[in-house]
């Protein structure tokens, strides 16, 4: 619910104004805070499923009607950067280019490096009209966290600057890439060659992962990349002692991974609705650290796609793909690879509302693509970030903090994000100051043992104030989701004052059938 409670604030802010237009401009604020929309995660939650709602805008649906030439660009802490990989494979006229970043702008966000951005964007529309676009060539940052100058067993949430290079590969090439496939051993192993056991043997004993998994390491799902690394995933060994590992020996060369992988499952569920999260971790023995490389997750009742889910039969055996998140980096000599599978992953996910407990069988096994690349010459990419003109800033500032806390027998994730800018607008008249906060307070709640018990909430305030027209706007939004067996249920609440008073509130309150989550 994070994400849908920032929309009710954004939608209802206005337009920066002075003393001139004051009047028209807020006659149109008022307007438009009478239509406020109910939040987007009342419409998510009325289609749980892969309908027209989410066919109408996704360009997968058909993707030979985008004819003209594009700049697909995205971060890997970002939780939208694979449909950067989809689109260099499967658009007429793709370019692409994909670095570490958070959910920010290239030239500004963290982790870096940076890049020049607004040079890059130039350059491609520039090619687009001389029609000398470079197409099927993806750019991409390599991440490598065994660097000589990194601290020993650094992982993501301790650096701002990530270690690594720039290559850059081609559509064919990741079309074509092969695998690297290691197969997951009744003893915890995790090799090139299967164990040897006969097809559907067990793997391990019927397992259910603690609610709390994923809860202190995850990081965010649309991860900003703040100073401090707050909102990355960190050391990843709590999580890996609530799942079911299975481990490489030490590798013996660089592995260079760049794509999207799987892993390819066959499981048995107790209940009919269960999920699994899988985590793809780079094991430093040396400095006691797992540090992750990819993830994904899959709710099983849509193993055979998200149009139509199916419950599970309990005992019964399925085979299933977790698509992994894409990636682009250097798994070390040395290290080793680690799988870790939980059947919880909060508050990535929403508790499925019975416990299950799976059992893996053989064969199961992870896919890592090795798509050939090469590093990038001398001016293929701008590398120093330039800047356009904009606000006049005599202050500014960015921080984000999380805390874990307990609450008698529930544990409490809290993320907390502030920020101010103050300054004079472009064209605004010398002195016509202007400020801007925003300020937001989620919070995640569970009970270890009660998948009923996960409770979301999300504040989020915004101040607007402008000198000469005596603006003072305070826009809050609050939005609660909680659940039983059967139902989700959302309660929201909209609230603006101006100079203290208030002008403008209302409310929502709704409960959607779970269908199969």
């Amino acid at each position: 619910t994070h994400p849908t409670s920032t929309p009710v604030v954004y939608g209802s802010l206005l337009a920066n104004c002075d003393r001139q237009d004051w009047r028209q401009w807020r006659a149109q604020w008022l307007a438009r805070l009478d239509k406020a929309a109910a939040p987007w995660s009342d419409i998510w939650l009325r289609h749980q499923r892969r309908d027209d709602y989410w066919k109408h805008g996704s360009i997968c649906e058909d993707y030979s009607a985008v004819r003209c030439p594009v700049l697909a660009i995205g971060g890997f802490a970002d939780g939208y950067s694979d449909p950067v990989f989809r689109l260099v494979q499967r658009l007429a006229a793709p370019a692409a280019l994909l670095g570490p970043w958070g959910h920010d702008w290239p030239d500004s966000a963290c982790p870096g490096p940076a890049i020049g951005y607004l040079q890059e964007c130039a350059a491609f529309l520039d090619d687009c009209v001389r029609g000398t676009v470079r197409t099927g060539t993806m750019r991409v940052f390599e991440t490598r966290l065994d660097a000589p100058d990194v601290q020993p067993g650094a992982h993501h949430s301790d650096l701002d600057l990530l270690p690594g290079r720039w290559v850059k590969t081609t559509a064919a090439a990741l079309a074509n890439a092969p695998a690297l496939r290691l197969h997951l051993a009744p003893d915890g192993g995790l090799s090139v060659c299967p164990p040897a056991v006969g097809d559907g043997m067990a793997l391990c004993a019927a397992f259910a992962s603690p609610l709390v998994t994923g809860m202190e390491a995850s990081g965010d799902w649309l991860a900003m990349g703040g100073p401090g690394g707050v909102d990355l995933p960190g050391d990843q060994t709590l999580d890996d002692s609530r799942s079911t590992c299975f481990t490489t020996a030490p590798l013996e060369a660089d592995t260079h991974v760049l794509g999207i992988g799987a892993l390819d499952v066959m499981f048995s569920s107790d209940q009919p609705v269960a999920l699994l999260a899988v985590r793809v971790c780079e094991v430093d023995d040396k400095n006691g650290v797992s540090i992750l490389a990819t993830r994904g997750v899959l709710n099983l009742t849509h193993r055979d796609g998200s149009a139509n889910p199916q419950p599970l039969e309990p005992g019964r055996v399925y085979r299933a793909t977790v698509a992994l998140k894409g990636i682009c980096r250097v798994l070390a000599k040395g290290r080793r690879i680690r799988v870790a599978i939980s059947t919880a992953y909060w508050p990535w996910l929403w508790p499925s509302p019975t416990t299950a407990h799976i059992t893996l069988y053989h064969p199961t096994a992870l896919r890592l693509p090795l798509t050939a690349a090469e590093p990038l010459l001398p001016g293929e990419l701008q590398l120093t970030p330039a800047r356009a003109p904009g606000l006049t800033i005599a202050e500014s500032s960015d921080n984000t903090s999380n805390q874990l806390l307990r609450d008698g027998n529930r544990l409490i994730k809290t993320v907390e994000d502030t920020s101010r800018v103050r300054g004079v607008w472009p064209g605004d008249a010398a002195g016509n100051e202007s400020v801007y906060d925003e300020w937001s307070l989620t919070s995640y709640s569970i009970v270890p043992d009660d998948p009923l018990s996960a409770v979301v909430k999300c504040e989020k305030r915004v101040v607007m104030s402008n000198l000469l027209s005596g603006l003072d706007a305070v826009i809050n939004a609050e939005q609660t989701m909680t659940c039983t067996a059967d139902a989700f249920a959302i309660v929201s609440t909209l609230k603006v004052t101006d100079a203290g008073n208030a002008i403008f509130e209302r409310s929502w309150s709704s409960s959607y059938p779970r269908d199969l989550v």
